[in-house]
């Protein structure tokens, strides 16, 4: 009798000590979970930063000079920002698919697009360019078909060279919420493409022989 209970009292302790040390792990590995995800999301954060100062300076020359003289200088200046841009969306949009995403972050990135968007159309009216600007209006809680005509939009973008501007419009904006009001956007998902908004899903050979229409 002595001996079952002595075991009984070793396997009570061995379990109460395997369960603290699991708790203590899963505790680490929380904590280490959380400090990954803090740092992801001030390194964005700060690349946002950095893109938004130096849209100030473009925006600033553009305002200057309303001449064609620096063209050149203002298209290659615009790719380079769609490059990091588009970069830091498909960032920003990993990331919130994994653990979410702070909703202010994503703001301030939809702002950045709105005023990518802005300063492209001026390039295009001021230098004769022709790059397609294509607007795409989704809802991250209530959009089935949103993730799969997005993919479709990708394969657009990457055979025609457009800038595809993505805006969530669950998260609270000014700036898009005057953008979206422009092109009378109710339903979701929604593309504009060059100013022009465009019915029901699109698959992506339509929105290529559209931009290239």
């Amino acid at each position: 009798m002595e001996l079952q209970k002595t075991k009984r009292e070793i396997s009570w302790k061995l379990y109460t000590a395997a369960f603290i040390i699991s708790a203590i792990i899963f505790g680490i590995g929380m904590w280490t979970g959380l400090q990954i995800e803090k740092s992801v999301t001030e390194e964005l954060s700060a690349t946002v930063n950095k893109i938004d100062q130096q849209w100030i300076s473009l925006e600033t020359l553009m305002l200057m000079d309303s001449s064609p003289a620096f063209c050149d200088y203002l298209t290659q200046e615009m790719g380079s920002f769609d490059s990091e841009t588009f970069t830091l969306g498909q960032r920003i949009g990993y990331m919130e698919e994994r653990k979410g995403v702070d909703p202010s972050l994503k703001s301030e990135y939809m702002s950045l697009e709105v005023r990518d968007y802005l300063v492209a159309n001026k390039i295009n009216e001021r230098c004769g360019a022709n790059t397609s600007l294509v607007l795409y209006f989704v809802s991250s809680s209530n959009c089935s078909s949103c993730k799969e005509q997005g993919a479709q939009l990708t394969a657009a973008r990457e055979r025609t060279g457009a800038r595809v501007y993505t805006f969530d419009m669950d998260v609270k904006n000014g700036m898009v919420s005057a953008l979206a009001g422009v092109f009378k956007i109710g339903s979701y998902p929604s593309i504009v493409i060059d100013s022009e908004k465009q019915a029901g899903r699109m698959t992506a050979d339509q929105i290529v022989s559209r931009i290239n229409g």
